[in-house]
This record gives C-alpha cells, structure tokens and sequence, in this order.
C-alpha cells in the first residue's frame, strides 16, 4: 500500500536568513541616554497597548488646547472660530508648554525653586540665612543671642588622674570606650546634621539642590549603563556627605543675618524709588561681616536729594540701633557728588579709677581759686576771677551743702575778703558764727537790711574801676567782699512771710532785685556769691539771666532727673555715681580753658567729683589765723567807701533806702557789741552823714519758730507775683531798652493816648509783672531761649 504524502506532516522547507536588522535590533544599537526613554515608551505601548497611547495623546491634545487657550486670554488674543481656532490653540498651548516644560528643567536643574519666587535669600553658591516669607517663632531672637555660659569638664585632668590609679587593662578599655563613643557622637552629630539640612531645603544653595535633583537620574543612567559602578558611587557617596555635615555647614555672616532688614527700612527711610532699587541693596548699604568688630563698619550710600536734616538724621540712626545689636555711632559725608554715612561702634566707655572717699581740703594762694576736692582727672579748682565768679551748692537737706560752702567761707577769709553769711534757719554753718571778718545774720529783717548793704557796697565799690581811682590807696578803698545765703528758698519764703505778715506790705520786697543784680555786675567789683538750693529752678532766682551767672553748678549726694535737667539741662547725659559716700556729687566750671572731650567729640560739661571736707577743728583753726577784719565791719557798720550819692545812685537801681540800716523796715538799731548774739555784724549806720536815712521803724520782731509758721501760712495763700520797675526791667534784660529809652516811651505813649500798663504802686513807686512789660515794650529776642529749662 503506498502511502500518500500529507501537507501537513510535510517538513517546512527552510526560509533564507534575511540581513535587515529588526525593530529591538535597532533600539538596542542606540546610546543608552537615547535607548533608556525608548525602551520606556515601547514598555508604555506593550503595556497599554496602542489605544490606551491613543487615549493619552487624545488627553495631551485636550490639555494643549486648554492651555493655548488661556495663553491666547492672557496675551488678549480672539480665537479664530472653526477648525482654524482650534489649531491656533493647540499651537499656543504647544508652545506655552514647551516653553514651560523648558522653565521648569531649567529651575530643576539650576536648583532655583520650581515655582514662585525664591523663599529665602540663598543664591547658587551661598546658602539662604534668611526666609523672605515667613519666620518660624521659634528662630526669633536667635540672631545675636549669646549662648549661655558653661564650665566645660577638664577631661584630660580627669584622664589624668584615672590613670594614676587604675591598672593598665582599665586604662585600655576606658581609651577604646572614649574613643568609641566620640566615633558614635560624631555620626549621630552628622547624621543630624543631614536631617536638619534636609529640613531646610530652602535654605540649600542652589548648585546643592541641582545636584540633589539631578542625583536620581544620574544614579538611573548609570545604573542603565554601569550597575557595578553606579553601586560603588552610591556607597562613596555616603561617607562624603557625612563628612561634609560634620563639618557643621556653612556659618551666615552678619551682613547676611542683618543686611536685609537694614535695607527694607532703608528703602522707606531714605524713600528710594523703583529705578533706585532696582540699582540693588549692594548698591546703597554695605554691612561688616562681623558686627562686632572692633573696626565694623556699615556704610550706606546717600541719594543727592536726602538733605539730612536732623530729624532724618535721628530716624536713620534710630534704623540702625534698633536692627543692629551695640551701639553706633554716625560720621554724615555729604559734600561732594558721592555722598554717604557711616557708622562705627560707638567706643566702649573707659571707666576710670574710683575716687577716695576722702578729700583733704588745701588752701590756694589766690583768692580767686579755690580747691573744692579731687575729679578723675586730678584736684579740682574753681577759677572765680572772670568766667565763674558766682557758685551755687545744690543737693537735699542733710547732703553736705554747708559743709561745702565752708570751702569759699574758708579761702575768702584766708586772703582778707569780708564775708556776708545769711542763715534765716539758724542752724548750718555755726562754725563762722562770731569769727572776725564773718557777718553771721539769722534774722530775716536783718538778712534783707545785709543784703541791702552788700547791694549798695557793690554799686559804690563800682567807681573804683574808673581811671580816677584806679591808684587810689585811701583807707576807704574797696574790700573785696562774699555773700553767701544758704538755703535760697527758705530764704525768700521767711522774706516773703515777712513782708506781707510783720510789715503788712503788698507785694514782694526789692530783695530778689537786688540779688539779681549783684549776680549780675559783682564780678566787677569784687563782690562774689555763693548760694545753696534745693535745685536750680528758675523761680529761685527770678531769671534766666540771672541764674546764668552762676558759672559753677555743684550737686551734693543724689539728685533727681527733674532737678538735673533744670541743673545741667536735659541733654546732658546724667552721671551715675555712688550718692551713699558723704560728699559724692558732681560739678559743672563754665569757661574752662582745658575741656574734657567724650569720645563723640563733644565737650564734658559735668564731673563726677568727691568733695573736700573741712572738720570744724579746721574751719576754726583757718578762721582764727586769718587776717583780722576791719573794725568798721566787726562792728556792723556800712562799708565806708558808701557815701550819700551810691545810696541814691542804689535807691534809683533798686529802691534800697528804705531797708538800709535805720531805714524804714529797719525795726530798730543794733549796739556795737550785743553779748550773746548771733547776729555778730549786723549792718548799722557808721555815722551821721548817712541818717538822711528815714523813716518810720516797723517795730517788733518774731522768733525763727514764730516765722517757719508765718511760712506755712504764707504757703496755703495765693503766690506773689514778681514785680518791677523800669530800671530794674532794664538793668534784668526784662525790657530791651535804657532805662532812659523805656521812661520816653512810656511818655510818649501817655502823651498819644496810648494804652500804658497800670502796673501796682506803693509808696510812689510803680512795678510791673513781666507779662504788663512784654505787652508793651514786647519780648527780647533772646528771651524765648533764656528763659526755657
């Protein structure tokens, strides 16, 4: 039976081998960095097949137009209708995607942040120290925040001395466990670290973040071309990263840490337009890298408009203080084309050696220079020849003000000078109290008639200046002379008490005139003051003018910051010192010919000072070898260099008769030699030819208990209001005209039946406040100054 042949068990005939490379062949040829994305769209086709590509591309389409169309809203472009629209939207979205897809690797790969602006001031190379949009709580103050002090553990004196008592074996293993465990601090801090870092990725520099982003796909094109060696770059990587965390990272600067809260308020502090900072804050503001520095530096560029008044003056510095630790302080360079400012560390301050707390006092050859203790710079004189012939002595009761004024007592008697001591309280300075060439006066009537005198002695002792005596050597010729009052304000109380309760005037005595006066023109003529106050207010001394004689300023023990401001005036920074050491306080000399600079270069207006002392053993020891007074002033008679015309020439200056001894307030006249009082010197009449001085006498006087009471009753009454006449307004400054100019325009004013202030009369004379005078006569051009504290 022969078999037939059938199709299907036939064996296949051979097919030639064809030479054309296949698809996979062909991919498989290619570059890996071309192979890899090829492979990944073949995978996505297999894997999705050809109509899930179909449905992503569909999906592409849809999103390229929504994007074109919104390019072509944002760009105001009309849409074409039909098909043509729909092509020129998938067009634009295209290129808006390509362009953005272009942004976007290109902030990937630089490192910048992927959308938005930059979060923080961290460039390419520089990391960021700042975070422009928002500061965590806790980070706030831990700019320029001292770390807190510790005592670190002396390790090697500890391993030392463990090695000195444990044997060789525990010495080992005590080495291998030290070292040991600072291996294992060390990775813990760096593995920290790399935490930390990663929890500030905005804070990273841009060239790290490139490299961060591009690590992965580098890590899978080695992968895809060398596993062996992409492993190997892994696991070295690792060691190095570690090693630059251990490091610590990198340590902002402070122009870093300070420089951009500077320039946002420099931008509104020197209101610089857009064009100006678009030009950058490395153009207007350079900031040291060490604020603390000794030789730091913050230079800022100045705009030719900024003027820099002082008030832009004071805001710029206060920018500065306020977002800069320290203190500084501003030199301004504003001539020239380039103006700019610069501010330096102010200096430390440089404490000086603490004074003693005792100071001998020690008498001087020149009466007119006076040792009143020791400052920090060396023994203090007080030069009363011509800048500063008046003192004053403030401080609270009980600080030392008398003991003070015993220094000018002391050297004035020294050298023959006549002293005038009015004491109403009765109770400082008892130690002059019957010493020769001392008036020692307690009694206010006595006090006002004492002053009086000296009043008239000055006016007189004037024409001894004039080139008609200016050798004259007669026995009446002028005794330099010194008043002093302690306790100005108690003073002027007992006289005001006084005046109004035992004379029954209106009113306010001449006194404080007279005063004024003698503060004034003393200097001259050798009469000089020293006053003792609470403080330096204005109302104690009746003017501005006035009170500026007084050249030298004292403060005794503490004083409050009202009083040192109306004292030394408010911008005058107040010293801190020691108030509990007897005879601690500070002293101001007006017209010092070597002034003591501050390190801002201005003058140093008030010294820290540790007064003398002068026991009573001294003071009675001083007063009783001094120069024997003359009779004449022992005995409480007027100066004999007065002569009837100086008392008129004084009663038109400041209606003085009246209270000159055996005048009219004078209650009655004093012997010679009065056992047991306390008003050694009180002024009297020397001789006949001075008994034109008349008038009815007040009589009776009060005790000082009796007068502290009228004080008080005084006090619960309205206040006097000082009054003056015209030459007294004139001689004051009150009024900017001679006496003679004020008298013809008050004339003519009556005679044109012009308004002419009423004023108060008394006894025919007419005073006027200082208001009825300005709003008539108007205010001196430096009165607004002088008279403001």
């Amino acid at each position: 039976m022969s078999m037939t042949h059938h199709p299907a068990l036939a064996t296949p005939a051979p097919t030639p081998t064809s030479t054309a490379p296949t698809t996979q062949q062909s991919i498989d040829s290619l570059p890996g960095v071309i192979r890899v994305p090829l492979e990944a769209l073949q995978w996505t086709a297999h894997t999705l097949g050809w109509r899930g590509v179909l449905v992503v591309a569909v999906l592409a389409i849809g999103a390229l137009y929504g994007i074109g169309q919104r390019r072509l809203g944002d760009q105001g472009v009309d849409e074409e209708p039909g098909w043509a629209g729909i092509r020129q939207a998938i067009g634009a979205g295209l290129a808006g995607a390509t362009i953005g897809l272009a942004r976007f690797a290109g902030r990937y790969l630089s490192g910048r942040e992927l959308r938005g602006e930059a979060r923080t001031n961290a460039t390419f190379w520089r990391p960021g120290t700042v975070d422009l949009d928002r500061l965590d709580v806790a980070e706030l103050g831990s700019v320029a925040v001292a770390a807190p002090a510790y005592t670190p553990i002396d390790w090697p004196a500890l391993r030392k001395r463990w090695a000195m008592a444990a044997p060789d074996w525990a010495q080992w293993a005590v080495t291998g466990a030290t070292y040991a465990g600072r291996a294992g601090a060390a990775l813990y801090a760096a593995l920290r670290t790399v935490w930390r870092g990663l929890g500030a990725w905005r804070r990273w520099r841009y060239a790290a973040r490139a490299a961060a982003r591009t690590a992965p796909l580098a890590a899978l094109v080695g992968w895809a071309l060398s596993p062996g060696w992409t492993i190997v770059a892994l696991i070295a990587a690792v060691p190095v990263t570690l090693l630059i965390a251990s490091t610590g990272g990198y340590r902002a600067a402070d122009d870093e840490i300070y420089g951009p809260g500077i320039w946002a308020g420099l931008v509104q502090v020197l209101r610089l337009s857009e064009e100006d900072q678009e030009r950058g804050a490395d153009h207007w503001l350079k900031v040291a890298k060490d604020v603390k520095a000794s030789d730091a530096k913050i230079t800022i560029r100045l705009p030719l408009y900024w003027l820099g008044a002082e008030g832009e003056r004071a805001i710029l510095a206060l920018l500065i203080d306020s977002r800069l630790p320290g203190q500084w302080v501003a030199a301004y360079h504003q001539k020239g084309r380039r103006p700019y400012a610069e501010f330096t560390p102010k200096p430390a301050p440089i404490v000086p050696e603490p004074l003693p707390e005792y100071v001998k006092w020690e008498p001087t050859d020149d009466p007119y220079r006076i040792h009143f203790g020791e400052t920090h710079d060396g023994p203090a004189y007080v030069m009363t020849k011509n800048a500063t012939p008046h003192i004053g002595i403030s401080g609270e009761t009980g600080s030392g003000k008398s003991t003070t004024a015993y220094m000018p007592l002391v050297n004035a008697r020294i050298h023959g000078w006549l002293v005038t001591l009015i004491d109403p309280k009765q109770n400082s300075m008892v130690e002059a109290q019957g010493k020769s060439g001392v008036r020692y006066i307690t009694e206010t009537y006595e006090c006002v008639m004492a002053i009086a005198e000296f009043f008239t002695s000055m006016m007189a002792a004037e024409k001894y200046n004039s080139r008609r005596f200016r050798d004259y050597q007669g026995t009446d010729k002028p005794i330099p002379r010194l008043l002093i009052i302690d306790e100005l304000p108690s003073f002027r109380d007992f006289v005001a008490a006084w005046w109004k309760f035992i004379c029954k005037e209106r009113g306010f005595p001449p006194v404080l005139v007279w005063f004024q006066i003698i503060l004034m023109q003393g200097r001259s003529s050798d009469h000089r003051v020293v006053v003792g106050t609470h403080q330096y207010a204005l109302d104690v001394f009746g003017s501005t003018m006035a009170r500026d004689q007084v050249g030298t300023k004292m403060v005794v023990g503490d004083t409050s910051e009202p009083s040192w401001n109306v004292a030394y005036g408010a911008t005058t920074p107040r010293l801190h010192y020691d108030d509990t050491i007897m005879g601690r306080g500070v002293i101001s000399t007006r017209g010092r010919k070597r002034k003591k600079m501050r390190p801002d270069g201005t003058p140093e207006r008030v010294e820290e000072i540790q007064y003398a002392y002068l026991s009573p053993a001294e003071i009675n020891d001083h007063l009783d070898r001094a120069p024997q007074a003359p009779a004449w002033f022992d005995r409480g008679d007027m100066a004999p260099w007065i002569t009837p015309a100086d008392i008129d020439k004084a009663d038109s200056a400041g209606a003085v008769t009246s209270f000159l001894p055996g005048g009219e307030y004078d209650p009655y006249s004093l012997p010679a030699d009065t056992e047991g009082s306390t008003n050694k010197g009180a002024p009297r009449r020397r001789s006949k030819d001075h008994e034109g001085v008349s008038g009815a006498p007040v009589s009776g006087t009060v005790s000082a208990q009796q007068m502290a009471e009228l004080v008080e009753r005084l006090a619960d009454e309205e206040p006097v209001v000082q009054r003056y006449t015209l030459g007294q307004a004139c001689t004051l400054g009150i009024i900017d005209r001679t006496h003679g100019a004020a008298r013809q325009a008050k004339s003519d004013a009556l005679k044109k039946g012009q308004e002419f202030p009423a004023g108060e009369t008394i006894k025919n004379v007419t005073s006027y406040t200082v208001e009825e005078l300005h709003g008539f006569y108007g205010v001196p051009a430096d009165w607004n100054i002088e008279n403001t504290d």
